[in-house]
């Protein structure tokens, strides 16, 4: 009564990618990875024995009892919240510079005069998600390098505040590639 059909996928039919969008792929999937771990720790800087993350900052006391606390209940809630909304922007367009590349869905939106050159579309993307990003980073420093301490203190980077370093430069250099392609 019913009919298998089968579906085959032609040739064709698939987007063949250059070579240079495979390797800003390449370049793209990690960067995407590096800052999605950092994003969900707490360990981007540490200031006089506090670790502060994106969402929650981690307060240990001389007993050896540690707390999460919410990151916007710290002493700068507003730039907190600046942060999170530059740090979702950033997010959001690396996931969705990954996302153009690997599928053509999204080129109907791109405006008429950049449809012939997608990878710069895709490339405005990446750098603007490069923008925010290392802006957050900045931010971040300098709201903790204002906080009040009693010997003036520098925050210390953690390895959260490196893997956004090196998703922002990976994320870069594929914008680079696709502006050149």
């Amino acid at each position: 009564m019913f009919r298998k059909k089968s579906y085959q996928i032609k040739t064709s039919d698939l987007r063949k990618m250059l070579l240079v969008e495979k390797v800003s792929l390449v370049l793209l999937i990690p960067a995407n990875l590096c800052f999605s771990l950092a994003a969900i720790t707490h360990m981007w800087f540490e200031l006089s024995g506090v670790h502060y993350g994106l969402w929650w900052a981690k307060f240990c006391q001389s007993s050896g009892d540690c707390q999460l606390v919410p990151a916007f209940f710290t002493n700068e809630p507003f730039c907190y919240h600046l942060l999170q909304v530059a740090c979702l922007f950033a997010w959001g367009g690396l996931s969705l510079a990954t996302y153009m590349l690997l599928s053509t869905k999204m080129d109907h939106r791109i405006p008429k005069t950049l449809r012939p050159k997608r990878q710069i579309a895709i490339s405005v993307i990446c750098f603007m998600s490069v923008f925010a990003m290392s802006g957050a980073l900045y931010l971040f420093y300098f709201i903790l390098d204002e906080f009040p301490t009693e010997p003036k203190v520098l925050p210390e980077l953690k390895w959260s505040s490196i893997l956004v370093g090196l998703a922002c430069l990976l994320e870069f250099v594929a914008g680079i590639l696709l502006l050149q392609a």
